[in-house]
């Protein structure tokens, strides 16, 4: 289920668990927000065990590029714009994700956005129209079901295609082409969502009008997920 402290709910990341993992399991703080469990820590006397407030990779001292600069081997490339233009060269694919907008360091008057990383060429796609970002719909491939048993397609849910993106209306559909081997699912948004990456994780959520929703708590179910393609 998800985390009642919406800010701190790690159930994206969880969706590929399996039942045998998921029943040694407990989430004994799912149900309280983050600032309660810090009531709690005071009123028990362990407050100085709580650690300061961290987001994102809290690991990393200044610049994620700086980080990944010292510890990945990096081949330049070229960049180019939608029409198939080079205007620029890249410092190594690994240091940009898609929408990124920073570090493109092109000539104009226009800020460009990354659109695509072609690996096979060692090329950055970069547009400058930000609409470009935008797509309906996605392939989802390494599908995990949490309950093991495959729901009926199509089936309607929320989708979240990174841990902090909100989860958005979508449908999930058997994905026709492919083996069945790959367990290839396609996900339909009812709005165009930005910056879909291959790679990421897309997670499914059951919504509480659903007549199958679990609800426990503040909590809605994780239906499962996959890895986009």
């Amino acid at each position: 289920m998800r985390a009642k402290d919406k800010e701190k709910d790690q159930s994206y990341f969880l969706y590929n668990l399996s039942q045998k993992q998921l029943k040694k399991i407990l989430f004994p703080i799912g149900n309280f927000t983050k600032s309660e469990v810090r009531d709690l820590a005071k009123k028990f006397g362990i407050y100085h065990l709580v650690r300061p407030e961290s987001r994102d990779i809290c690991f990393i001292k200044g610049r994620h590029q700086d980080f990944l600069k010292k510890y990945l081997k990096l081949k330049p490339g070229p960049i180019f714009d939608t029409s198939g233009k080079k205007i620029g060269q890249h410092q190594g694919l690994p240091l940009y994700t898609i929408g990124q907008r920073k570090e493109i360091k092109v000539p104009g008057a226009f800020p460009y956005y990354v659109l695509k990383l072609d690996f096979k060429n060692n090329a950055l796609i970069v547009t400058n129209n930000e609409r470009d970002l935008y797509k309906k719909e996605l392939v989802a491939e390494k599908v995990n079901w949490v309950s093991k048993k495959k729901p009926k397609l199509p089936l309607k849910i929320k989708a979240k295609i990174r841990y902090l993106h909100p989860a958005n209306s979508a449908t999930i559909r058997k994905q026709e082409t492919g083996s069945k081997k790959q367990n290839l699912i396609l996900v339909e948004f009812s709005r165009p969502q930005r910056a879909i990456t291959p790679g990421q994780s897309v997670v499914f959520y059951l919504p509480r009008s659903s007549p199958k929703a679990m609800v426990w708590g503040r909590g809605q179910e994780v239906l499962g997920g996959g890895i986009i393609k």
